[in-house]
C-alpha cells in the first residue's frame, strides 16, 4: 500500500475515533460483537500512530463510511445553500436587472421582452459581446459549487419536487405557485447550462432570445429562493451531467434501452440494439413511407399541441430537425426525437432519485414521454413518490380550469404560509383520498387530478361557509340591534353601535323595556362584534385560510 493510501486510511481512522467518542456511531445488535472484536484488535505502533496491519476489512469499511459522512458535512460548511443562491441570483440580476425592471413596468412577460430585444440587431450585437463572459461566470460558479449545491439538496429532509422535462419552467406561471403549496422545496435546474449546448447551432438572435427569456424567468423566483425559510421554497441546482461524464454515459445507456422499447412499440417490432433500428429505418426516407411502417401512430409524438395528420406532423418536425442537423431523412428524424425524449425522461427520473425528490413536469409532451418511460421501466417509483407525483400533477392540472388563481399565488403568500408552518395541514387537505385511488388506479392521473381539484373545492367551500357563519352573526348584531337602536332613539346607544349620531323620539317601547337594561344590552355589542371580527381573522390566518387568501370569491 502506498504512503498516500496509508495517510488517507489513518485520517479515516482518526475521524472514526472522534465520531465514536462523540457517540455518533451506533451498531445493531447483530453486528455489534463482530465489530467490537475488530475494533479491539486495532493497535498503536511505536511511532504513536495506528498500526495499519491490525486494521481489518470491517474497521476499514466502517472508517470509510463514517469519513464519507464527515466529509459530506464539512463540504456543506464551505458555503450554505442560501449564500450560494444569493451569489447566483446576484450574477443574473447584475446583468439583466434593467430588462427585468422594464418587464415589470410594462406588465409584460419574459417571452415578449426577449422577443422584442432579440428582434433588434443593435441590442443583439451588444448582448452578444457580453454573452461569453456571462456564461463563463455561471459555468465557473457551478464548476466550483455544483457538488456543494447537490449535497445540500440531497440532504434536505423534506418533501422535494424536482423540475424536469424542459430547459426551465414555463414563464406563463410560477411553478412554485402550484406545486409549492404541497412540496416543501422545488429544485430547479440552471437553464443557462442546459441551453449552452444549443448555442453552437442557433443564430445570434436565438441565443439572445433564450438568454434574456431565461434570465427574466429566473428572476421571478428570486424572492422565493432567497427567503429566509428552512427548507427553502425554491433552489437552483445544476445538472450533474455537465460535470460528471459518468452520469452522462449512464443516462445515455438508459435512454438507448428505452428508445429500443419505444421504437419497438412504434413499428411493432422487437429491437435489441440501436444498430438494428438504424438498419430498419434506413429505407424510410420519405415521410409517407415512415408513416406507413408505423404500427402504433399514437406514440408518434413531437408536440402534443400540434394538429394535423401523423404525416403532416412528421413533415413539420423534419423541417425543425433538418434546420438543426441538415438531415431530411424521416426515419432518422423519428429515431432522433425518440432518443432525445427518452434521454430527457431518464434525466428527470435520475435527477429526482439522486436528489431524493419527485419529478415535476409542466410541459405536456415531456409529461407524456415520462409516462411512457415509466411504462417501459420495470423499476417504478416508490409509493410516496408516486402519490406526490399524482398530487403535484393534479395541482398543475387545476390551474388550467376555474382554479387559475392557484398559478398566480404571489411569492409573499408562499413565504407567509411557509413561515406559519401551514404546509402539513394543506398537504393533508390536498392528499385526502389519493392513496385509496392509487391502490386500484396507480397509473390514472386524470382520476387523481380530479380528486385533488375536488379536495380544493371542498376545502374552499367549507372555509367560505365558516366565514359566512361568522359574518352572519356580525350582521345580526348589526342589523337587529341597530334597528332596535333606531326605534328607541337613544343617541348614546347609537353611538356605541357605530352608526352616525341621530336624534330620535322615544317611543312607547322604552316604557315596556327598562332603559337601564336596554342600555346594558347594547353596551355589550361592540365587544361581541370585536370578538367575532377576531374569530374571522383567526380563521383567515389558519393554514387553509392562508391557502385561499388569494382565491377569488364569486
Amino acid at each position: 500500500m502506498s504512503s498516500e493510501n496509508d495517510a488517507e486510511l489513518h485520517r479515516r481512522l482518526m475521524i472514526l475515533q472522534e465520531a465514536m467518542k462523540e457517540g455518533k456511531v451506533k451498531f445493531s445488535a447483530a453486528m455489534a460483537d463482530g465489530v467490537r472484536d475488530s475494533l479491539m484488535a486495532v493497535r498503536i505502533g511505536a511511532d504513536g500512530k495506528v498500526d495499519l496491519s491490525t486494521v481489518d476489512s470491517r474497521v476499514r469499511a466502517l472508517a470509510l463510511a463514517v469519513t464519507s459522512m464527515h466529509d459530506r458535512e464539512e463540504t456543506k460548511k464551505v458555503i450554505s445553500l442560501n449564500e450560494l443562491q444569493r451569489m447566483y441570483f446576484s450574477a443574473v440580476e447584475i446583468n439583466f436587472h434593467e430588462f427585468h425592471k422594464l418587464m415589470i413596468e410594462e406588465k409584460s412577460n419574459p417571452h415578449d421582452v426577449a422577443s422584442f430585444i432579440s428582434s433588434k440587431p443593435d441590442l443583439v450585437s451588444d448582448i452578444m459581446q457580453g454573452l461569453p463572459n456571462f456564461l463563463e461566470v455561471i459555468q465557473d460558479l457551478w464548476a466550483e459549487a455544483h457538488e456543494i449545491s447537490n449535497i445540500h439538496a440531497e440532504d434536505m429532509q423534506c418533501l422535494k419536487g424536482v423540475f424536469g422535462g424542459d430547459l426551465f419552467p414555463s414563464y406563463e406561471q410560477n411553478i412554485a405557485s402550484t406545486c409549492g403549496v404541497y412540496v416543501d422545496t422545488i429544485l430547479l435546474p440552471d437553464p443557462f447550462m442546459r441551453t449552452n449546448p444549443l448555442f453552437t447551432s442557433i443564430s445570434n438572435s436565438k441565443k439572445v432570445y433564450y438568454l434574456v427569456k431565461h434570465a427574466l424567468n429566473i428572476l421571478q423566483y428570486k424572492d422565493l429562493a432567497l427567503a429566509y425559510v428552512d427548507p427553502p421554497i425554491v433552489a437552483i441546482v445544476p445538472d450533474s451531467i455537465f460535470f460528471n461524464e459518468w452520469d452522462k454515459e449512464f443516462l445515455t445507456g438508459l435512454a438507448n434501452q428505452d428508445t429500443l422499447h419505444h421504437m419497438g412499440k412504434l413499428f411493432g417490432r422487437t429491437f435489441t440494439a440501436l444498430e438494428e433500428i438504424k438498419e430498419f429505418i434506413e429505407p424510410l426516407q420519405a415521410p409517407a413511407d415512415a408513416i406507413q411502417a408505423l404500427r402504433d401512430k399514437h406514440r408518434l409524438l413531437f408536440d402534443i399541441e400540434w394538429t394535423g395528420s401523423p404525416e403532416e406532423q412528421l413533415i413539420r418536425h423534419i423541417k425543425h430537425y433538418s434546420g438543426m442537423f441538415g438531415d431530411q431523412h424521416a426515419g432518422r428524424a423519428i429515431l432522433f426525437s425518440s432518443t432525445g425524449r427518452m434521454f430527457q425522461a431518464n434525466d428527470t427520473l435520475f435527477r429526482s432519485r439522486r436528489l431524493h425528490g419527485t419529478p415535476i413536469i409542466d410541459a405536456p409532451t415531456s409529461w407524456r414521454f415520462l409516462q411512457w418511460k415509466l411504462e417501459y421501466d420495470a423499476e417504478r417509483l416508490n409509493p410516496d413518490a408516486v402519490r406526490t407525483l399524482h398530487i403535484t400533477r393534479g395541482l398543475q392540472n387545476a390551474v388550467t380550469g376555474k382554479m387559475a388563481w392557484l398559478g398566480n399565488v404571489p411569492a409573499s403568500a408562499l413565504i407567509e404560509m411557509r413561515k406559519e408552518g401551514a404546509l402539513p395541514e394543506i398537504r393533508a387537505m390536498l392528499s385526502t383520498g389519493i392513496s385509496e385511488i392509487l391502490q386500484t388506479n396507480p397509473d390514472d392521473f386524470n382520476i387523481t387530478s380530479n380528486k385533488v381539484i375536488s379536495n380544493i373545492q371542498f376545502a374552499f367551500d367549507s372555509h367560505l361557509n365558516k366565514i359566512k357563519e361568522l359574518q352572519d352573526k356580525q350582521i345580526r348584531f348589526g342589523k337587529v340591534e341597530l334597528a332596535t337602536c333606531m326605534t328607541y332613539g337613544f343617541v348614546e346607544i347609537a353611538a356605541a353601535c357605530g352608526v352616525p349620531l341621530v336624534s330620535l323620539i322615544k317611543t312607547v317601547m322604552e316604557q315596556t323595556i327598562g332603559v337601564p337594561n336596554f342600555k346594558e344590552r347594547f353596551e355589550e355589542i361592540p365587544a361581541k362584534y370585536a370578538e367575532l371580527e377576531s374569530q374571522v381573522k383567526k380563521l383567515e390566518a389558519t393554514p387553509v385560510g392562508l391557502f385561499f387568501k388569494h382565491a377569488p370569491v364569486e
